[in-house]
């Protein structure tokens, strides 16, 4: 057992009470990163919870907790009003796959102690306060470092949280395209020996035709900057985030693209800019100076009463003149 595992044992063994929690708008890694820290909180017999606001999630992720739902696997989801109820000396937080502050949905929550486990690295100003934080920016994912910490305390998960948490690495890499090691697809071969099942899998990766025409018409509207970057400014409507974060993976693929960046509405005064690299073009740095964050090949940033012009302009004078290459 490594030094940060140990450090973690110690500490949530001193609480009563675990709230896991993901950030807003939660992906699959998230979310299935904070399903496998409740089985570690379980085998250590501790009362925990996973806190996630079920009528906020994207049509994605409802495929996952539909399919825990199907399985009758029990896993003490909570919302934001239970949280609240949770919230005392005896209660320990364990914030999963982020450490930015303006990332947590029920802010009550920071008043707890805080353990932080994350993949992400962002301006210290933003960072959560926490008595422990483990935050692996070699990682491909929250996903993957659940793994492995199951792993070494030979907890066993169910079929379908296996499953889960391999759909959170395969997300979060873009499909092994990004941010992906040997250590990554080690996790994944030791999800697959814990029965992960792969037509799950795919089941809930797949999308709708009309979701693949739609995503179609909006890469239309993608530019070339710089010969190695393309942006993407989608019309007025307003859109899901994932919807951004989709056709931003989608641009990546693309020959001669080295970064992508897509900018849309998420909100009625809300644009939020979706971003990825392959690698040699550091995103996160970018979106922080945007006031965004993520990690070197995945990050997002968004703007508050901006236009999607506005929020354009302010990142093309960052591509045009202070590009971030590793």
């Amino acid at each position: 057992m490594n030094n940060a595992l140990k450090k973690i044992i110690k500490t949530i063994k001193k609480y009563d009470k675990i709230i896991i929690t993901g950030h807003k708008n939660p992906d699959f890694d998230s979310f299935a990163s904070s399903l496998g820290m409740y089985e570690i909180c379980k085998k250590l017999k501790k009362e925990a919870y996973v806190y996630i606001s079920l009528d906020k999630i994207n049509k994605s992720l409802e495929k996952g907790v539909q399919v825990l739902k199907d399985a009758k696997e029990i896993y003490n989801l909570i919302d934001f009003q239970k949280s609240k109820e949770l919230i005392d000396k005896d209660t320990l937080l364990i914030a999963m796959d982020f450490c930015n502050k303006k990332l947590i949905e029920n802010e009550d929550l920071l008043e707890l102690d805080t353990i932080i486990i994350d993949h992400h690295v962002i301006d210290e100003n933003l960072k959560i306060n926490s008595i422990y934080e483990l935050i692996d920016n070699n990682a491909s994912s929250a996903s993957e470092i659940i793994t492995f910490f199951m792993n070494q305390l030979h907890i066993q998960p169910s079929s379908l949280v296996s499953t889960l948490l391999l759909v959170g690495i395969e997300v979060d890499t873009n499909g092994y395209m990004m941010k992906t090691t040997s250590k990554t697809f080690l996790a994944s071969s030791i999800l697959l020996d814990l029965k992960a099942d792969c037509k799950i899998k795919t089941e809930i990766l797949k999308e709708t035709r009309e979701n693949y025409i739609k995503k179609a018409n909006i890469i239309k509207r993608s530019y070339m900057v710089n010969d190695q970057m393309i942006i993407c400014i989608l019309n007025n409507e307003i859109y899901d985030q994932k919807d951004l974060a989709e056709v931003a993976d989608e641009l990546i693929q693309f020959e001669d693209v080295e970064a992508s960046f897509v900018i849309g509405k998420i909100e009625q005064n809300k644009v939020s800019i979706s971003a990825r690299s392959i690698g040699n073009i550091n995103v996160q740095q970018i979106m922080n100076s945007l006031g965004g964050g993520g990690s070197q090949t995945s990050a997002a940033a968004q703007f508050q009463d901006k236009t999607i012009r506005e929020a354009k302009e302010k990142l093309l004078k960052i591509i045009r003149w202070g590009v971030i290459w590793e």
